[in-house]
C-alpha cells in the first residue's frame, strides 16, 4: 500500500507528494524546518565577472541557443 500521494503537472511530471502527516512528524524530527523556507542564498559573482569570457570562441549562438530550447521541448 502506498502511503504517498503525487500531484502531476499537465505534462506529466510529478511536481509534489502529499505524505501522511505521522511521517512528515518522524521526517520534521530529524531535518531544520526553517532551512528550508529560506531563499537560497546568492551568488556573489557580477555579470561583469563573465564579460568577454567567450570572446574568442568560435561559437554558433543560434545553434547553441536552439539546443537549450530542444532540450525543454519534449513530447509526453
Amino acid at each position: 500500500m502506498n502511503l504517498l500521494k503525487y500531484i502531476y503537472a499537465s505534462t506529466g511530471q510529478k511536481e509534489a507528494v502529499i505524505i501522511p502527516i505521522n511521517i512528515w512528524e518522524r521526517i520534521k524530527a530529524h531535518i531544520k524546518i526553517s532551512s528550508l523556507l529560506e531563499p537560497a542564498p546568492t551568488s556573489s559573482i557580477s555579470i561583469l565577472d563573465l564579460e568577454g569570457m567567450l570572446s574568442g570562441k568560435k561559437i554558433d549562438a543560434a545553434f547553441e541557443a536552439q539546443q537549450l530550447r530542444d532540450e525543454w521541448e519534449r513530447d509526453f
